[in-house]
């Protein structure tokens, strides 16, 4: 398979646009409602935004060289604010390593050491398609969270982002 800076890029900007849509939406919840606990695999919004955070800043710590990196701790931030502060810094951080990659350094293979301490192995590209799968499928339980607390939830499908680029004439 080819896979190219270029193409890295596109779904790193794609997960960008959806997290930046889904903090927005989040902003509507008082300090209560992101922290409460909805019976979610991290909790409540809050911390299943930290989750998606955390993954983000590990795999990229493991693709920039640092194999062991470790995952934060939950309740790391206590607010969207610093959140999104990081997670700004997280995806520039992203998109500085994708413009750097070339093909070769896509195909290759990195060796990691997983959060249970287990030795893993994977093709670059590959996690660059984990990393955003499972951003998308962890912005999907904060949409039901979001219905749950009776706000409105944004559409963060991958269609919807590329029809609108589409649209805009991008």
């Amino acid at each position: 398979m080819r896979f190219d800076s270029a193409l890295v890029e596109a779904h790193f900007r794609f997960s960008q646009w959806a997290a930046a849509k889904l903090l927005k939406a989040c902003r509507a919840l008082s300090t209560e409602e992101l922290s409460r606990d909805l019976g979610s695999s991290f909790g409540g919004v809050l911390g299943t935004l930290e989750h998606i955070l955390h993954a983000d800043r590990i795999w990229l710590a493991r693709v920039s060289g640092y194999p062991a990196a470790r995952i934060g701790h939950t309740g790391e931030f206590s607010s969207l604010d610093g959140l999104a502060q990081e997670w700004r810094r997280v995806n520039e951080g992203w998109m500085e390593w994708a413009r750097a990659r070339t093909a070769a350094d896509l195909e290759s293979i990195l060796s990691y050491t997983n959060t249970k301490g287990e030795l893993g192995r994977m093709p670059v590209y590959l996690i660059v398609l984990h990393v955003v799968n499972h951003a998308s499928y962890h912005r999907g339980q904060v949409v039901t969270m979001l219905r749950q607390l009776g706000k409105p939830a944004p559409q963060t499908d991958l269609s919807i982002y590329w029809n609108s680029k589409m649209a805009a004439g991008a």
